[in-house]
């Protein structure tokens, strides 16, 4: 979005990237996949289908890790688990599972200051 602090935008370039930027921050995964199509480069788009690319129930997952490395600890349930928003991959995969096993922890996911959801 048009609102990324300069500072980013300077450590992007550094590394060889380009900004693009777009006035509806709503708008920032339709303009990246129209953006790869007209230069010919490839959008990952890591959310239509995130679901799927791993099993969230499972044994192979970051909340499951959590729990069975909290199953020895004197609370093996915590109240709140805090997760970094990032792309929210993370803070997905954790509120699932704890909804489908159905825990009465709660997930919290603090959005940062001038993030690009920040309004």
């Amino acid at each position: 979005p048009r609102t990324t602090s300069p500072e980013k935008c300077r450590l992007i370039e550094f590394h060889g990237g380009q900004c693009h930027f777009v006035d509806d921050s709503r708008k920032m995964y339709e303009e990246s996949a129209s953006l790869a199509a007209e230069t010919g480069g490839h959008y990952m788009d890591q959310f239509t289908y995130a679901e799927r690319a791993t099993d969230w129930r499972g044994n192979n997952n970051i909340a499951e890790s959590i729990y069975q490395q909290l199953k020895l600890e004197r609370y093996p349930e915590p109240t709140w688990i805090v997760a970094t928003a990032g792309t929210g991959g993370t803070s997905a995969t954790i509120a699932r599972y704890v909804h489908y096993l159905q825990h009465d922890t709660r997930v919290c996911v603090p959005d940062p200051e001038n993030s690009c959801f920040f309004d």
